[in-house]
């Protein structure tokens, strides 16, 4: 079984997105909705992520509104790949899906990369796993 390492042109020129999604996050939950994909989901968070959440920014086990704006993102990534398998959508010319967020630092995190926070390069490192070998684009964009 492999994986190739590369990337198709279709992910890495701007063009126009095929679908679009957004979603948002507070500190007790998340979401996410697409009309085009006809796909909605909620995620209240759990006590610990809840609790983890209201920590001061000195303390090393708060989870921020970044992270939590970067996880509603990677979940509209799994929502409409899941999407497409289900309704049978055609990926063969790398269609890119639009996430709109809320949240600048969760769209570079998305686009680029995170430098800065330790939870957010490990969430780097899940979505880029999640990336390998998959048809599906994606560009964040911040909504204002």
């Amino acid at each position: 079984w492999e994986i190739p390492l590369c990337t198709p042109i279709g992910h890495i020129v701007p063009r126009e997105p095929r679908w679009t999604i957004a979603g948002d996050a507070c500190t007790s939950g998340g979401g996410g909705w697409s009309t085009d994909l006809r796909v909605w989901w909620h995620w209240d968070f759990t006590e610990e992520i809840i609790r983890r959440a209201a920590l001061g920014k000195r303390n090393s086990r708060r989870i921020s509104i970044n992270v939590l704006e970067t996880v509603v993102i990677i979940i509209n990534y799994a929502a409409a790949m899941y999407a497409c398998h289900i309704d049978g959508l055609p990926l063969d010319d790398f269609p890119v899906l639009l996430n709109l967020c809320d949240n600048t630092s969760a769209c570079s995190w998305i686009n680029k990369r995170c430098r800065d926070s330790l939870i957010g390069r490990r969430l780097g490192r899940m979505f880029a796993g999640m990336l390998l070998n998959n048809a599906l684009g994606i560009q964040a964009e911040w909504l204002s």
